[in-house]
């Protein structure tokens, strides 16, 4: 009976329901807390369980704007978001992405567990889209719990902590809605055994029906991202089950806290050992290279020193976990501060034609440095501005963390600007400093194989915590150029396809415009969604000291 969901049949569905609310009278003394079995979300394979928040609210931790009260630019974005989700809707609906060209869908991970959906909630509570938003919360409740039992199939943990659990923890801080807090409980859960290693450094793939973590045969070690990118939503987690939860909930908060804290000794103390050793004793504090054991606990010293792939998010969450704090934890502002110091010291380079921009360490070598430039990088100014928002300076007289944030926003703009389409491409590259000159480097330049656009969101990130800074109206006009030509070149009429569609090659405005068969999550999630901030007069609406925005634009409340 408790191994298996009751049936939806009329005739049997009643009966199961009485029966098991019998057995949980009968065991009443036994049990923290009892529920009707009929709602039961299904946390792992060996434990089934009905999250116990009997007494929490449905209230929302976070402020929306007033229905009516949208700007006019703000109205064309959630109109464009209704056209995203609309195509989802009716081509992709309960699949990881939408094919926007063939109107169809695809499964990112496995199985699949509507990626695109969980990852979107809090947009539509954002921008007051209710009616989409019940009909994905009903999704959520019941075909998203199905698909979880049933999931077949492996997972990149990261991936699915920042857009699965981070979703619905963030569509939960919105709506106050417990089932999304349940749904969370219910995959943070199936996730854990992947920060249960021996070393600390967790793994970075999980197959969720299984419980087996392991790392792909491709890819034997942990990114840095991953292993230093997912403790922010865990943390959440873990207070709210803390907060919220019956007997249960509370002892599995507490063991989530304690493999959160052991995650981030780990990594640590594999810094540590870095730095002691020829390689790593050469590189700054604060800087770490993309790959970690999980078997030895130990960086991979040939491994590239990155802001980009595979190393961004690391040092974007140094700052938000001491935020998420209420900056009380010291290690991560002291691990944040020697980041950037770092980032100053070593990864900056300048071009005689006025630019700034950050290039990459290869394997550890500080002659082997890479004028290359990812547009994941264009978090950083953003990241940067919120930190001095705070109060947070560098040591370093010649590292201004505002005044780093706007030159490399200006290098990320250009990457729009440079473009026939105004859309950046997915890396950029400097020219070398001419002979004997090891200071300036030249030109912008653009490779074949790095042209295309994934519609990615870091530049209107930034261009957001900037407006909220410095409210500077530049900001708000070069956001509103982006959101153009995402309209212009992005967008499908039903001619041809459904949606937005990735961009082929942003170097060429042919007729017609080169793309791809592939609308991301975080299109929806993100980039729609930082656009629609970047025009929001009212800065109650998630306001920088009251909030800490995960790596996939999902908003956690800090607690005091």
């Amino acid at each position: 009976l408790f191994s298996t969901p009751p049936t939806k049949t009329l005739t049997t569905r009643p009966l199961t329901t009485a029966v098991a609310t019998m057995l949980c009278w009968w065991g009443a003394r036994f049990l923290a807390e009892c529920k009707d079995p009929s709602s039961w979300v299904v946390a792992s394979d060996k434990t089934k369980y009905w999250a116990t928040f009997k007494d929490l609210e449905s209230s929302s931790l976070l402020h929306r704007p007033e229905k009516g009260h949208l700007n006019g630019n703000q109205s064309l974005v959630q109109e464009a978001t209704k056209h995203a989700w609309q195509a989802y809707e009716e081509h992709a609906w309960g699949a990881d992405e939408l094919r926007p060209l063939s109107r169809g869908s695809r499964e990112w991970f496995g199985s699949g567990l509507a990626f695109t959906l969980v990852d979107s909630l809090d947009t539509l509570w954002l921008m007051g889209l209710d009616q989409e938003l019940t009909r994905a919360r009903d999704y959520v409740s019941s075909e998203w719990v199905k698909k979880l039992r049933d999931f077949r199939g492996g997972a990149n943990v990261f991936e699915t902590t920042i857009r699965q659990l981070g979703g619905l923890l963030g569509a939960f801080a919105g709506t106050g809605d417990r089932i999304f807090l349940e749904a969370a409980l219910a995959i943070g859960e199936r996730m854990l055994p992947a920060l249960r290693t021996k070393t600390g450094v967790p793994w970075s793939d999980i197959d969720l029906a299984k419980g087996n973590a392991y790392a792909p045969s491709e890819a034997p070690h942990s990114s840095l991202a991953e292993a230093g990118s997912i403790q922010l939503e865990f943390k959440y987690l873990a207070t709210l089950l803390q907060l919220h939860g019956g007997r249960r909930e509370k002892q599995l908060g507490n063991e989530v806290e304690s493999l959160v804290n052991s995650s981030v000794m780990a990594i640590a103390s594999a810094a540590d050992t870095y730095h002691t050793t020829n390689v790593g004793s050469k590189i700054h504090a604060g800087l770490l290279p993309m790959h970690v054991s999980v078997t030895t606990g130990r960086f991979v010293e040939s491994s590239t020193i990155t802001l980009g792939a595979r190393g961004d998010s690391y040092y974007e969450y140094l700052l938000k976990q001491y935020l998420f704090s209420g900056k009380r934890d010291e290690r991560f502002l002291q691990m944040y501060l020697a980041a950037v110091d770092g980032i100053c010291n070593q990864l900056v380079r300048r071009t005689s034609y006025g630019l700034t921009f950050i290039g990459e360490v290869i394997g550890g070598n500080l002659d082997s440095f890479s004028p290359k430039m990812d547009h994941l990088v264009c978090f950083l100014p953003g990241t940067l501005a919120l930190g001095h928002s705070h109060g947070l300076t560098s040591q370093e007289q010649h590292c201004s963390h505002l005044q780093l944030a706007l030159e490399l926003m200006d290098t990320c703009l250009a990457m729009y600007s440079s473009t026939a389409l105004g859309l950046s491409p997915e890396i950029v590259w400097f020219d070398e400093p001419a002979s004997g000159e090891k200071t300036e480097y030249g030109k912008m330049r653009i490779r074949a194989n790095d042209r295309f656009s994934l519609l990615r969101p870091e530049s209107v990130e930034s261009l957001f915590v900037l407006w909220r800074v410095t409210r500077d109206q530049r900001w708000r006009d070069e956001g509103w150029k982006i959101f153009q030509a995402i309209n212009r070149y992005a967008r499908l009429d039903k001619a041809a396809g459904a949606g937005f569609a990735s961009l082929e090659n942003v170097m060429t405005d042919a007729d017609p415009v080169g793309r791809r068969d592939k609308m991301e999550s975080f299109f929806v999630a993100e980039t729609l969604k930082y656009l629609f901030l970047l025009f929001e007069d009212d800065d109650r609406v998630l306001p920088l000291n009251e909030v800490v925005l995960n790596t996939e634009a999902h908003a956690f409340p800090i607690f005091s």
